[in-house]
């Protein structure tokens, strides 16, 4: 399926709803502007081993001992009246600029500097809000607090199997419009915060929500969407995202709470716009769903789960793949892949402070088409048969009465012979059917 969306039509349309004047005014431009400085910290000493390869090609387990500062930002938000409404609703401007304080490592993290985490100028009203800036897709932000009582992304986190193709540690921004692992559908994935991105977030419609992302990306200018494909054909291209994520919350027995969600992404032409293909189609659409039940006298507890079905089509790739595997030169730049994943996740809260916290990720073998079946290689390079691998984590939690979380937790990632997924953020690297441990002492604290 190719969708090509603009955000045209409804700029047109908001601005055809009729405007009044709101009384207040805006007083030079910013005497009516709320602003908010805000944060958080995210820090762990984490004991990592991991099975790696040595100079020599042996195998061998490995073990470091690392600080890292995770998911840790700052970011500074502002709102304000415009001076005019919308059917009787006061319009707003509001702005976001957030940042990553990652402060000793990835050093080699392509996104230092102002704004480069959720950030955003948009305008609110009756509509809900239409914003532009960088952001994460809806895709996943729809679901992702709600189904990973680990979050917010740390190195225990439900993107070390969902949304990502796992070969290698190639979280965040990679593939596609950042480069990927070989050039290859290895470091392809859906878990981005991306540039140049629209986004609409409805109201809340009775429980109902909807957010809509759409991206084209201004890395390629006119001259450079135009490509020669592996049969040397002059190909013109129009890479663009969609993402699109549903979700529906409501109440049971006046105490208990179901939500369920539908998340749904799109990267038409991206690959092909990187890699010199005749065409590219990539697809994901995830389901989700979170029960929370209230047991009384302080305990409760939620369990999550979440399903998803992840697919790549490329034609007629000419582009340069290293030596990774997927490697599309092995079957004449063709890619026909699929992969499934799932995980169940929950949390026990105790009365007092204490809280419990676990998640179990699988992710299946790989699903390869026939073009990637050729008489000399299986699934462009790895067997799809034993390619598959699971994650778990289990943490116990003290939250202190201002919000500091202290935490202690576990997990581990376990490969099939054929699979090489590492934890989602900060993986140390592993070896195709090896396995990486954390043990985790931190600390997380809001501002």
């Amino acid at each position: 399926m190719k969708v090509k969306l603009t955000g045209a039509a409804l700029v047109l349309g908001l601005a055809m709803l009729p405007l009044t004047s709101f009384a207040g005014g805006v007083g030079g431009g910013n005497a009516n502007s709320n602003w908010t400085i805000y944060g958080w910290q995210n820090w762990s000493l984490d004991f990592r081993s991991h099975d790696t390869v040595s100079a020599d090609g042996s195998n061998r387990e490995r073990d470091v001992i690392q600080m890292n500062n995770e998911a840790a930002n700052l970011g500074f938000a502002a709102s304000i009246d415009t001076g005019m409404s919308v059917a009787g609703t006061p319009l707003k401007a509001n702005f976001q600029c957030e940042q990553f304080t990652l402060w000793n490592r990835l050093a080699n993290f392509s996104h230092y500097g102002w704004c480069n985490r959720n950030s955003k100028l948009g305008l609110s009203g009756p509509w809900g809000e239409v914003m532009f800036g960088s952001w994460l897709t809806p895709y996943n932000e729809i679901t992702a607090q709600w189904i990973d009582p680990f979050y917010d992304a740390g190195s225990h986190t439900h993107s070390t199997l969902l949304g990502l193709m796992g070969w290698g540690p190639n979280y965040n921004n990679t593939g596609f419009d950042f480069g990927g692992y070989g050039g290859g559908v290895g470091g392809q994935g859906f878990m981005r915060r991306k540039d140049n991105l629209w986004q609409w977030f409805s109201p809340n419609w009775g429980g109902l929500q909807m957010r809509v992302g759409w991206s084209n990306n201004s890395r390629w200018s006119s001259d450079e969407s135009e490509v020669t494909d592996r049969a040397g054909n002059l190909q013109e291209l129009d890479p663009q995202i969609l993402s699109i994520g549903i979700a529906y919350t409501t109440t049971i027995n006046e105490t208990d709470e179901l939500w369920v969600a539908l998340g749904y992404q799109q990267h038409d032409e991206f690959a092909a716009a990187e890699l010199a293909c005749a065409d590219s189609d990539d697809e994901t659409i995830r389901y989700a769903a979170r029960y929370i039940h209230d047991w009384g006298n302080g305990h409760s507890t939620r369990l999550s789960w979440a399903y998803e079905e992840m697919e790549f089509d490329w034609e007629s790739c000419a582009g340069t793949t290293g030596a990774g595997p997927l490697n599309f030169d092995m079957t004449n730049g063709n890619v026909d892949l699929e992969r499934e994943a799932w995980l169940i996740s929950g949390k026990h809260d105790f009365p007092g402070p204490w809280d419990f916290r676990f998640m179990y990720q699988e992710a299946d073998d790989y699903d390869c088409g026939a073009s990637m079946m050729t008489a000399t290689t299986n699934c462009a390079g790895i067997n799809e048969k034993s390619s598959g691998a699971e994650a778990i984590s289990l943490g116990l939690y003290y939250t202190m009465p201002a919000g500091t979380e202290l935490r202690f937790v576990w997990g581990e990632v376990d490969n099939d012979d054929n699979s090489r997924n590492g934890f989602g953020i900060g993986s140390e690297g592993v070896r195709p059917g090896g396995t990486e441990e954390s043990i985790q002492f931190g600390m997380v604290q809001w501002f």
